[in-house]
């Protein structure tokens, strides 16, 4: 569940994402079956298996998006548990436990910190969060330990109650949504929690600097939940400030990977994660999200046959189901 926006722009996808808050993946139902496709790889009456024909055709058998569907399926972990969710002490050796989600079983439970990196006890802490959807616990924890944190969520509907837990709570709200580039979104736009406001949207760089004006560029935690709005913003990022990430000590993403959030073509995806990694990051944890029944099952053929499929076990003992989505944490190498 992650939550937050900025619409996938024209950059990446032939139609916009919706943008918003989190939430929506973790809407769980029961798992499907797959699905039988037909000789020309669209999906049968009786197939939960969704090719979409509007999704680019891309070739599967690319070797970076290979390698990306196997890392964020854990394929490189020396450790997965029973929910599908996997992690490397060897990245990093003094992990948090989840901040968020307190209570949930059929979920990753929340967000996690590298201490290896992070360490709110001993120097500055600071933190930007994108996407709310009405959820504060990763905010609210992360001010405990000691960190100044700055979220941003442009849901309109939700304005008023995101402001106020932050002021109660001791961290600052910013009603701004993430976006490729500045007024991405058309006025009006919404997701599963709201309408957006097309002149509150920012990309990631304008972000830092709204929330750190001394320091844009020191930024320790940042965590982006926002309904596909990543694939955009990263490329805006990669072109315009490659350097933004260089001084960022921990990322943690939810990656969305079915039509609805804007999925983009795999060139544009490879160049996204490549950013990341190419900026000096490793992943020490993911987990695999199957997500709301209207997203699940629902990735473009061309990423499942990359590789994109489910771990087994995992936490809805659906050995069939195809994730719509992975909660991915990176550190700095």
């Amino acid at each position: 569940m992650l939550r937050f926006l900025l619409v996938a722009t024209a950059l990446l996808a032939a139609s916009a994402a919706p943008a918003g808050g989190t939430g929506g993946e973790n809407s769980l139902t029961p798992g499907g079956a797959h699905a039988k496709l037909d000789g020309k790889g669209h999906m049968k009456p009786d197939g939960k298996f969704m090719l979409n024909s509007e999704m680019p055709k891309d070739d599967s058998k690319d070797p970076r998006l290979i390698h990306w569907m196997s890392e964020m399926r854990g394929n490189s972990m020396p450790v997965c548990n029973s929910t599908a969710m996997c992690w490397d002490s060897r990245a990093c050796e003094h992990e948090s436990h989840a901040l968020g989600w307190t209570g949930r079983t059929d979920v990753s439970n929340g967000w996690h910190v590298c201490f290896d990196v992070i360490k709110p006890k001993t120097a500055a802490c600071r933190v930007v969060s994108i996407g709310l959807g009405g959820e504060f616990e990763f905010e609210d924890e992360m001010t405990k330990l000691g960190c100044e944190v700055h979220a941003f969520d442009p849901t309109v509907e939700l304005q008023e109650k995101h402001r106020a837990h932050a002021k109660a709570n001791g961290w600052t709200f910013h009603p701004i949504g993430l976006a490729g580039s500045s007024g991405a979104v058309t006025d009006g736009s919404g997701n599963v929690y709201g309408h957006l406001d097309a002149s509150s949207m920012l990309p990631l760089q304008d972000i830092f600097a709204l929330s750190f004006p001394d320091t844009p560029k020191n930024i320790d935690y940042v965590k982006v939940d926002c309904e596909g709005c990543e694939w955009a913003a990263l490329a805006h990022v990669k072109k315009t400030s490659p350097d933004l990430l260089k001084n960022v000590k921990q990322l943690a993403f939810e990656i969305h990977m079915t039509p609805s959030y804007g999925v983009p073509a795999a060139s544009d995806m490879t160049l996204a994660l490549d950013f990341i990694e190419d900026s000096g990051f490793s992943i020490f944890r993911t987990f695999q999200n199957i997500g709301a029944r209207r997203d699940r099952n629902k990735v473009p053929r061309f990423l499942h046959d990359a590789g994109w499929t489910m771990r087994v076990p995992n936490y809805m003992n659906d050995s069939t189901a195809v994730p719509c989505c992975a909660e991915v944490h990176w550190v700095k190498r």
